[in-house]
């Protein structure tokens, strides 16, 4: 539900340096997140993740998780759950351009 939002913001903001980097923990890895990627034409990196990595940021209790990180790496926001845009939108815009 929220990729279309991610697509538009990573359009939105990528001039101003947002990076949107997509994480996913299916087990079947690739097999599923290349046509998923490209069924929904996300326009930012996808990573294959798995536990190891998603205990690294807190592990994650809930599908979706969103971390919003500044450009130093360290988690600034974090967001359990689906979200509205507009709450994407809050949390980065700060941290663009800084």
């Amino acid at each position: 539900m929220e990729i279309p939002h991610f697509v538009r913001l990573q359009s939105k903001y990528r001039a101003q340096g947002l990076s949107i980097v997509g994480l996913s923990l299916d087990d079947d890895g690739e097999k599923s997140v290349r046509p998923f990627a490209e069924d929904h034409d996300i326009n930012y990196t996808m990573l294959l993740a798995n536990k190891e990595i998603a205990n690294l940021y807190g592990g994650v209790v809930g599908i979706p998780t969103t971390f919003v990180l500044d450009r130093q790496g360290r988690i600034v926001k974090k967001f359990i759950g689906v979200m509205p845009p507009e709450a994407f939108e809050e949390a980065i815009r700060p941290l663009l351009g800084a």
